[in-house]
């Protein structure tokens, strides 16, 4: 499911709630390498996943740019499965500027595989980079799986809940330092990373999945 071009006059640019809307029945597959992007913040949501079916299967999202939606870069929103589902977030980068969380979760009580690794989540509003558990802390009895991201949220915070915990060997708060915030129409400076930024060699290799970034480098590279 690769919906659309890294060309920068072919970027997924409409308004709407969501842009990009998954629900299909039996849904299994692999959506990557997309600019996802709403520069006017018309858009509530960027991204949505969510079925009304019992069919759900799973989807890798990597080497994603998402930014620019009103409130929420990434919607999981399975309420009604009753087998599981595998969400593998991987390796993407999500900017927001807005008062919600980037990545919103919104699963209680469902099997359910998420696995949030190897990310850069800039929120520079004041909202949250990750809800793991939209509905209140006590109905939820499990968080999703994350490592290996890097979170920075000045003006905000990581998590709306505390249950949320940074990994403490593979996770940070800091700072990605790219070249450019993104904003309005793609350029390649966008999310790009500067040579001082912390994210450089802290990534873990997903080279079973895919074996190039965004731009279409290899990667692995150096230590990470």
């Amino acid at each position: 499911m690769k919906m659309f071009s890294l060309d920068p006059n072919d970027n997924h640019a409409e308004s709407g709630n969501p842009q990009v809307s998954i629900t299909e029945y039996d849904t299994y597959g692999n959506f990557y390498s997309n600019i996802v992007r709403d520069p006017g913040g018309n858009s509530s949501v960027n991204i949505k996943v969510s079925t009304y079916n019992n069919n759900w299967e799973s989807v890798n999202f990597y080497n994603n740019l998402i930014y620019g939606g009103a409130i929420a870069g990434f919607y999981i929103y399975p309420s009604t499965l009753s087998k599981n589902t595998t969400i593998n977030f991987y390796s993407n980068s999500v900017y927001g500027n807005n008062s919600g969380p980037l990545i919103n979760i919104d699963i209680v009580n469902v099997p359910y595989n998420v696995d949030i690794k190897n990310n850069i989540i800039y929120q520079a509003g004041s909202g949250s980079c990750i809800d793991p558990c939209t509905s209140m802390d006590s109905s939820c009895t499990r968080l999703p799986e994350h490592s290996y991201n890097l979170y920075y949220a000045p003006a905000g915070k990581v998590s709306r809940t505390s249950r949320f915990v940074l990994d403490a060997l593979t996770e940070i708060n800091a700072n990605p330092f790219w070249q450019a915030v993104p904003s309005g129409a793609y350029t390649s400076s966008m999310a790009a990373l500067t040579s001082v930024s912390p994210a450089i060699d802290k990534g873990f290799s997903l080279s079973s999945l895919f074996d190039n970034d965004f731009v279409n480098v290899s990667r692995p590279q150096g230590s990470g």
